[in-house]
């Protein structure tokens, strides 16, 4: 026997939780009991015409450039080992969390477009142009279900009956026994077979739904094993059915092709819920989903929405009042959720996306010039005033003021002429507060009445700048600007420069012994001790105890005192009895950090690639973008914790702002699963045996 020399094996911490994965029977054992087509929580209109401000979802998208064989995604869902699987126009496709692996059916060598995807333990039912597949979980190969199906299937549903009833666009509907393997037709000929779906309710009662013919939906009559023309009254008689759903208190919806979404009443009476035409929201429906009794989802060609069931209102998921959307956020097709919660909606040009589980108003509060409210983007710097309210610095508009009590965008005295500056510095005294800025000197603006003074710096005749203004315990006034340190003289009403650093200052802090440090971006860290004497700490090449970088983002006092320096090339300590500083090693996806905030004994470090957070003696934790955040690049000294515990990060495209208890972690352990094998480089099929 030849010896395996190499043997590569690749493991996978999948970001999707799963059960168990069992080997697969000779029966179909069903992941539920009502309709598992994908899904999504609806968008609708009142008949009052009452509608929600529109929604920002931060989401992930999976394209064709992450490894799609196309944008055209008709169909998703979770499959039993917690991968998500794509049903594309070109392929069946696994997502692992990180790779995306197609799959391609050999009984359709040409056409391999995906309509309609069901999870099973023994892996997926798998709708094509040609019939219905069994992809199976131990092979990773497709298996025909039978040779008497050849028209396009559009839909599965499972029923407590050990069932599975395929939908097709011609061979009307097949009931397909996982227990006996018996195949039944029921060939619909007065719809000519045309049967969109089926649906399973919560009394395991079959109906079928479709877009043609004298009438839309059909029951079925368990007693003569037939399906019956369900009686609609009024307008509903009509309403070209595209979907239906079951939701867990019994109630039936059902979404149109161009009126909108409906509410199936009992005694026939179908209750227009949301007007396609009125909304302009909900025009050609392709699917619904409901995870509870409270909302709805609605997948459409205008979008996707949630419609409020108990209050009757609807809200946009996507922009799609905004001319300048993106493809990807309408043309919605498919939604399904995961283990995790998170919700992945499949669009016809834009692949997929997925929203995390957590609601982002729960943790991350998102603030930008483009969701309104603040005037500017790049948000430098906060400050906490006399009456709690936070001043917001931008690079780009000026000066806003916001009140964490309402959430909003307050105005102020002055604020029109603030607009014009380019802001990098504030301070607030009992009455004034004063603003830093880049070309125009410091402004000190009276918060009552909006009167302006402005100060020159570093003995310049017009102008000057201003990247930090900080008091110390001695009631001294600093503005430290482009080149040094400034001090504001009250008899003399100016500030007259003190010290020459010859580059950038940002920030300032005081320690308990009241020396006062100096951060610059280039030249390390200065320190004033309480004799007047300067010293300045630079990094040194081979010296693990000198500052990690000379360019220096954020200084921060800790809970005991100390002194931490946030650099562009990572965190360390000083250590004052030693006057060395101790490197803090953070395994985070970038080192240049450029804020940091310490609240009970946390740290929130915002980084140029998210945040993160740091307990010592644990794991980090990281945020991005997909969790709510404004963007991932975030500004050097852009941090603040509130009197309240909120802390806020300034990035460049608006603020977030949270409480750190509200910050709920997925405590869903991710599964490990083998992706893949391979034998001297070459990768080994499923199944095979070595």
């Amino acid at each position: 026997m030849r010896k395996i020399s190499t043997l590569m094996v690749s493991v996978l911490c999948m970001m999707m939780p799963v059960g168990a994965e069992a080997q697969v029977p000779t029966a179909f054992v069903s992941k539920g009991a009502t309709d598992i087509q994908a899904q999504p929580h609806s968008v609708t209109q009142t008949n009052s015409g009452a509608q929600l401000a529109a929604i920002d979802p931060m989401v992930r998208s999976i394209t064709m450039d992450n490894g799609l064989p196309s944008n055209a995604v008709r169909t998703v869902v979770q499959g039993s080992k917690g991968y998500m699987w794509f049903g594309t126009d070109n392929g069946l496709c696994r997502f692992d969390g990180y790779d995306v692996r197609t799959y391609y059916n050999p009984f359709t060598t040409v056409d391999q477009f995906v309509s309609a995807l069901t999870a099973c333990e023994e892996g997926l039912l798998v709708g094509c142009n040609n019939g219905a597949y069994l992809f199976s979980n131990a092979t990773d190969q497709f298996q025909k279900l039978s040779d008497k199906i050849t028209a396009p299937v559009l839909n599965f549903s499972l029923d407590g009956d050990q069932n599975v009833w395929i939908s097709t666009s011609g061979q009307g509907v097949f009931r397909y026994n996982r227990t006996t393997h018996e195949l039944h037709q029921y060939p619909m000929k007065n719809i000519q077979g045309k049967v969109k779906s089926t649906l399973v309710d919560a009394n395991n009662q079959v109906w079928m739904l479709c877009n043609q013919g004298e009438a839309s939906i059909y029951h079925l009559n368990k007693s003569t094993d037939q399906f019956e023309a369900f009686p609609l009254k009024g307008d509903a008689t009509m309403f070209h059915g595209m979907a239906m759903l079951a939701t867990p208190d019994g109630n039936v919806y059902v979404g149109t092709w161009e009126n909108g979404l409906y509410k199936l009443n009992a005694d026939g009476s179908a209750e227009q819920l949301i007007s396609g035409t009125l909304s302009n929201a909900v025009h050609h429906i392709h699917q619904l989903y409901c995870n509870d009794n409270k909302s709805l989802l609605i997948a459409s060609d205008d979008g996707l929405v949630q419609y409020d069931i108990q209050n009757r209102i609807w809200h946009m998921l996507s922009e799609v009042n905004n001319p300048s959307r993106s493809t990807s956020e309408r043309f919605v097709y498919g939604i399904a959720d995961d283990n995790e919660g998170g919700i992945w909606v499949s669009t016809y040009y834009g692949g997929v996306n997925y929203l995390p589980s957590t609601s982002f108003e729960e943790r991350f509060h998102a603030y930008s010039a483009r969701l309104g409210g603040l005037r500017g983007n790049v948000v430098g710097r906060f400050f906490e005033d006399h009456q709690h309210r936070i001043w917001i610095a931008t690079d780009d508009a000026g000066l806003d003021c916001f009140n964490p009590q309402t959430n909003s965008f307050v105005s102020y005295p002055g604020k029109e002429a603030m607009g014009k500056y380019n802001v990098h510095a504030l301070f607030a005294d009992e009455n004034n507060l004063w603003v830093g800025t880049y070309g125009n000197g410091v402004i000190r603006m009276n918060m009552a009445t909006g009167a302006q003074q402005v100060f020159l710096t570093d003995g310049m005749a017009s102008g000057g700048n201003a990247y930090c203004i900080y008091r110390d315990r001695k009631k001294r006034l600093w503005a430290a600007t482009m080149d040094g340190a400034n001090l504001f003289d009250e008899g003399q009403q100016k500030f007259s420069k003190i010290k020459s650093f010859k580059s950038l200052t940002i920030d300032m802090k005081e320690d308990p012994q009241g020396n006062v440090w100096f951060a610059t971006q280039g030249g390390g860290l200065w320190r004033l001790d309480k004799n007047n004497a300067w010293k300045q700490y630079k990094y040194v090449e081979n010296d693990s105890t000198s500052l990690v970088s000379d360019q220096i983002n954020c200084l921060a006092i800790g809970e005991k005192g100390r002194l931490y320096v946030a650099t562009s090339e990572g965190l360390c300590e000083f250590l004052p009895s030693k006057g060395i500083f101790r490197r803090i090693s953070i395994d985070a996806p970038s080192q240049d950090f450029t804020s940091l905030v310490i609240s009970q004994g946390v740290m929130w470090i915002s980084t140029s690639k998210g945040i993160v957070k740091y307990t010592p003696g644990e794991p980090i934790q990281l945020f991005n973008k997909y969790d709510g955040l404004t963007c991932d690049q975030f500004m050097p000294n852009a941090g603040l914790l509130a009197s309240d515990g909120r802390i806020y990060f300034g990035s460049t495209r608006g603020f977030n702002c949270f409480y750190p208890y509200l910050v709920k972690i997925n405590q869903v352990a991710p599964p490990v699963a083998i992706t893949s094998v391979e034998l001297f480089g070459q990768p080994i099929e499923a199944g095979r045996n070595l």
